[in-house]
């Protein structure tokens, strides 16, 4: 069952009834999650008036019990008499609108991480072990480029994959490996099912467009654009062509341009695969998660990371639209 609070006048209140077409969206590509939701508030009749919500009212959407998001109102539309559409965000919209001017000397990007969080107020769930070390000023950087920017030092250093979300209103960064979700769907008390295994409507795209055959790591110095390491695959360069890709990095990085320049390599040189599938719905599943699949009649099968991620809620039915990549 699903419930929406907002808190009105410094009370929280259940607006469920008078509320619909709830929908929670997030991407790989964005921190933070959005929520969109109609309202009716009529002012011709005494019974629906004055139900409209001010921009900045704290929500909290639950699920079943448990909190699914938690964010304020940022817009809204107001499209006949009596039909409002607000769009909300979690408070990872904070890290993306604030800006700050901060230096690192010679720390771990993590305890970068947490340096940054701790000077901004920004409470923090957990943070990953990211042992690269970072000597670099941000001049009035956004806090999530800032920290997006300490993830890839990382991940250039170490080949690892970290995830950057807010989950109930804290930070939190973590290894891919981590986020497999094993999703369930349970229609009614005693029965439920893996929605991985009974697929809905899908589509499928495989393309060459963004695939490398050849990596460059170059500094990131204009007056000298030194190669500072290659990586090549000749038998993709045979069959796809030569299809170059060139990396910047700082001069403090060279000792790490060879593995950055694999590790990009194997990033880049494959056949993209990505699926667009609609499943039935488990709260546990967001962008960054990393679902199996076992759909071998539509050539889905491995473990898949969801790239982008929509649940829609109707009365008690609850889909999810996803984009998947093949994780491997």
């Amino acid at each position: 069952m699903i419930m929406l609070m907002a808190n009105i006048n410094d009370t929280w209140q259940d607006i469920t009834a008078y509320t619909g077409a709830y929908s929670r969206a997030d991407n790989i590509r964005a921190l933070g999650m959005s929520f969109d939701f109609k309202l009716l508030s009529n002012p011709l009749d005494r019974n629906a008036k004055g139900r409209e919500l001010p921009i900045g009212t704290k929500l909290t959407l639950f699920s079943d019990g448990e909190q699914i998001f938690s964010g304020i109102v940022v817009s809204y539309e107001r499209s006949s008499l009596s039909e409002y559409t607000y769009k909300s965000y979690d408070y990872g919209f904070y890290l993306n609108k604030s800006e700050a001017l901060i230096q690192f000397n010679d720390i771990s990007a993590s305890a970068a991480i947490q340096k940054l969080c701790g000077e901004n107020g920004i409470p923090v769930g957990a943070v990953a072990d990211i042992s690269a070390n970072v000597r670099k000023i941000y001049n009035g950087s956004k806090i999530s480029d800032i920290i997006r920017d300490l993830i890839t030092m990382g991940e250039n250093e170490t080949g690892k994959k970290y995830r950057l979300e807010v989950r109930e209103n804290k930070l939190f960064i973590e290894e891919y490996a981590d986020l497999i979700v094993d999703a369930y769907y349970q229609p009614a008390a005693g029965s439920g099912f893996n929605p991985a295994d009974v697929p809905g409507s899908f589509q499928s795209t495989y393309s060459i467009e963004e695939m490398a055959t050849r990596v460059l790591i170059a500094s990131s110095c204009e007056k000298n654009a030194t190669i500072r390491a290659t990586a090549e695959d000749s038998e993709a360069v045979t069959k796809y062509g030569l299809l170059t890709s060139v990396e910047k990095i700082d001069d403090k990085n060279n000792s790490q341009a060879m593995n950055i320049a694999k590790k990009k390599l194997k990033e880049l040189n494959k056949i993209k695969r990505s699926f667009k599938i609609t499943l039935f719905g488990d709260d546990a599943v967001r962008s960054g998660r990393i679902l199996v699949f076992n759909q071998p009649d539509i050539n889905l099968v491995g473990a898949f990371l969801v790239r982008n991620c929509v649940h829609r809620y109707d009365g008690f039915n609850h889909i999810m639209e996803l984009e998947l990549e093949l994780e491997v």
